[in-house]
């Protein structure tokens, strides 16, 4: 039975009741609602602002990282022409050198070519005296050949 009595006190606290309140409190009640939808709307002005600047430090933020991309990049490309610049002076100098290493090679090549004609003719010479001495000798044999006979 407890209960009973329980239940019926909750369902007459439930009911909404009309409670007279004086002029004076339902316009102070008045001002308290204008003043909450006013802090109200000054939240969601406040969030909007909010909304704003972040937006805008967001633009700012990328715009900073693309004005630093774009320094970094230009330092790159400097930096990048620059070897270049320097691997060509390298190769250039490189190609200089072997082309003078190579006129000094031809030089060489045509003087042993000089050289060896040389040597060449002496042997050629040689063998024309060679060829004489043996003729010769060979007559000065038959000669004494002839002569033992």
């Amino acid at each position: 039975m407890a209960n009973r009595k329980s239940k019926g006190k909750n369902n007459g606290r439930n009911k909404s009741s009309a409670i007279p309140i004086s002029e004076e409190d339902a316009a102070l009640l008045e001002k308290a609602k204008q003043a909450s939808k006013a802090g109200e709307l000054d939240l969601a002005e406040y969030r909007r602002l909010l909304e704003e600047d972040l937006k805008k430090e967001i633009e700012n933020k990328r715009k900073e990282q693309e004005t630093q991309l774009e320094k970094s990049k230009e330092i790159f490309e400097r930096e990048y022409a620059k070897s270049l610049d320097e691997k060509y002076k390298t190769l250039k100098k490189d190609i200089s050198d072997l082309e003078k290493t190579k006129v000094e090679l031809e030089k060489s090549v045509s003087g042993l070519e000089g050289g060896l004609s040389k040597i060449s003719d002496k042997i050629s010479d040689a063998d024309k005296k060679a060829e004489g001495i043996i003729g010769k000798a060979e007559k000065e044999a038959e000669g004494i050949i002839e002569q033992a006979k």
